[in-house]
């Protein structure tokens, strides 16, 4: 008798793309994302400390022996350092700007072997963001982002 392996698995990874470094984990039905720097508009000397956290809800279909698609919603929530200096300035702002977001992943993972795939994982994301100021809390705006992460995943 022939068994067909589950795409809902226990899982670890990790990743790169935006954020720059990424820790995936993985339990039935749920992804959680640690996510750790970035870049803006592609340039080696703009790298900005960004922190990403992101607990999805993803239902996943496996399609043959190795392809895997999921997709679904969740909750994420990121800090970074807030730009509100005047332009030409060269010392970092002392501000801090906290996103709360619902986020749309689609992952797609392929099977290399049994235990070990490569996948992307692409979120879009809506959501609100703060700036952490003093001597008070100043309310951004809403904020539409993209994240995408190349991965490769371990099974257990």
């Amino acid at each position: 008798m022939e068994t067909k392996s589950n795409p809902y698995s226990f899982a670890a990874g990790i990743g790169t793309g935006n954020p720059l470094v990424n820790i995936l984990i993985s339990i039935p039905y749920i992804d959680i994302d640690f996510g750790y720097g970035g870049f803006l508009h592609f340039k080696s000397e703009n790298f900005h400390p960004y922190i990403l956290i992101g607990i999805d809800l993803i239902f996943k279909q496996q399609i043959g022996n190795s392809l895997i698609v999921g997709g679904g919603f969740g909750i994420g929530a990121d800090w970074s350092q807030a730009n509100l200096t005047a332009p030409g300035t060269t010392k970092p702002s002392p501000y801090e700007r906290i996103g709360i977001a619902t986020r749309l992943p689609i992952s797609i993972e392929y099977k290399i072997i049994k235990n070990l795939s490569l996948g992307l994982k692409i979120c879009s994301t809506v959501g609100s963001t703060i700036f952490l100021t003093k001597p008070k809390i100043v309310f951004e705006g809403m904020r539409f982002k993209f994240f995408a992460i190349g991965f490769i995943r371990v099974f257990m």
